[in-house]
């Protein structure tokens, strides 16, 4: 391992390389997995080596599963199938396409009224593989946040994010998989929710 950091030359491209975006007070970004985060970030260099993901802006994933709390920055759940939006059968193909969406990882609304409560936090991310396992799908992912994220600026913005459903619900109130044709960082940062 090594501590070096790595610079883009264009800064808004949708690269990361190795596993964490973060973006330093002076402007620039840099990437890596986080080992620290205070009031400076240690960075070091890629779990399996340099990995560069080209990651999708047209398309991201919203995971929303009842109870889990994603412990550590990376690991697994399983969500069953009826309640994934899109695929029935994972083709190599789509399993090549939804590693490229950016995602976020998150437990369903636990506040009064189905919103999110003061604590609860959602993650930024990515998918790192995922497979059928008998009637549900198996999700592993990287967290790529670096700092906390409250789910309750989720519930503000969900008309502006389009996570709210056709008769006002919230999505982040079940159990889902959805994957929506979203721009995700840029959204984030157009609602004031910097990664």
């Amino acid at each position: 391992m090594n501590n070096a950091l790595s610079t883009l030359a264009k800064p808004n491209e949708q690269t990361v390389v190795a596993q964490t975006a973060y973006n330093a007070p002076n402007g620039k970004q840099f990437f890596g997995t986080v080992g620290t985060v205070n009031s400076t970030a240690i960075f070091v260099n890629g779990v399996n080596g340099q990995q560069q993901i080209q990651l999708s802006t047209d398309y991201c994933n919203l995971f929303i599963i009842k109870d889990e709390a994603f412990v550590g920055q990376t690991g697994s759940f399983t969500i069953p199938r009826e309640r994934a939006q899109h695929f029935i059968k994972l083709s190599d193909a789509a399993k090549a396409e939804i590693v490229t969406f950016p995602s976020l990882f998150m437990d369903t609304n636990k506040g009064y009224r189905r919103c999110a409560n003061a604590s609860q936090q959602f993650f930024y991310g990515l998918v790192t593989h995922c497979h059928e396992q008998g009637k549900c799908y198996k999700v592993f992912f990287q967290k790529l946040s670096v700092q906390p994220l409250l789910q309750s600026q989720l519930n503000e913005n969900a008309v502006r994010l389009g996570i709210n459903t056709n008769d006002g619900r919230d999505v982040l109130d079940e159990t889902a998989w959805l994957i929506k044709r979203l721009d995700l960082r840029r959204a984030l940062m157009g609602v004031g929710i910097y990664l």
